[in-house]
């Protein structure tokens, strides 16, 4: 994905998911929606890692080996 050309928000988004790291979702989400960030961009970089601007591509963990 592209990087954000809104310095401000990419600013915002970087605390959050500094503040998940640290704090949870709750109080990432909340700082973000205090500062107008809109609810799909909350959802997409709070709850979905892979999706994130400049993310890399999720990496394939490994094959789960069946029991027997």
């Amino acid at each position: 994905m592209l990087k954000r050309r809104d310095k401000v928000t990419a600013i915002y988004v970087d605390l959050a998911i500094n503040m998940l790291d640290r704090f949870g979702v709750a109080p990432a989400a909340r700082f973000l929606f205090e500062q107008g960030v809109s609810l799909e961009l909350t959802r997409r970089v709070l709850l979905q890692p892979a999706m994130r601007r400049g993310s890399a591509p999720p990496i394939l963990g490994p094959t789960l080996l069946r029991q027997g």
